[in-house]
């Protein structure tokens, strides 16, 4: 959609900063891991409510609260998710399905990452790093690129 006026921008740039990307609540496909995980995102009834289901074949493997997956590691079953909730301060969390870790438990600081306004998430081949972008003029840098073993250790 190309705006039309600077009004329609300065709508659009309103509507980002009280909502969000107004692209999140729209229902995305399932994500599959290399070892047979599956991840979906569950909208919920309530303004920016949903969860994560996580599957291996049929079975339920962990339901995530406040969540939405993002995607999994190219090499490995690690998950990195997006907290998905109606407040200002959401950042990403791994999850290492295939060491059997299901929830994180703990104060939420010590694990979560990356900051508002991430527009995509990009791993790299080897699956070691995730590099976050966001979004041009919102947030203090255009990206960060994080060392997946790093975050897994917190």
């Amino acid at each position: 959609m190309k705006p039309q006026n600077s009004v329609t921008i300065v709508a659009l740039a309103i509507t980002f900063l009280f909502f969000g990307d107004v692209g999140q609540g729209e229902e995305k496909e399932a994500i599959q891991s290399q070892g047979g995980y599956r991840a979906e995102f569950v909208p919920l009834e309530g303004e920016g409510e949903g969860k994560t289901l996580i599957l291996k074949g049929k079975l339920l493997v962990a339901e995530i609260p406040n969540s939405k997956p993002v995607s999994f590691s190219p090499k490995t079953d690690v998950l990195l998710l997006a907290e998905h909730a109606p407040d200002d301060d959401l950042q990403h969390f791994l999850l290492d399905l295939g060491k059997g870790e299901v929830k994180k438990e703990g104060n939420r600081l010590d694990y979560v990452f990356g900051g508002r306004y991430v527009k995509e998430a990009q791993w790299s081949e080897d699956g070691k790093t995730i590099t976050l972008l966001y979004y041009e003029g919102l947030a203090s840098q255009a990206e960060k690129k994080f060392s997946v073993e790093k975050l897994l250790k917190r």
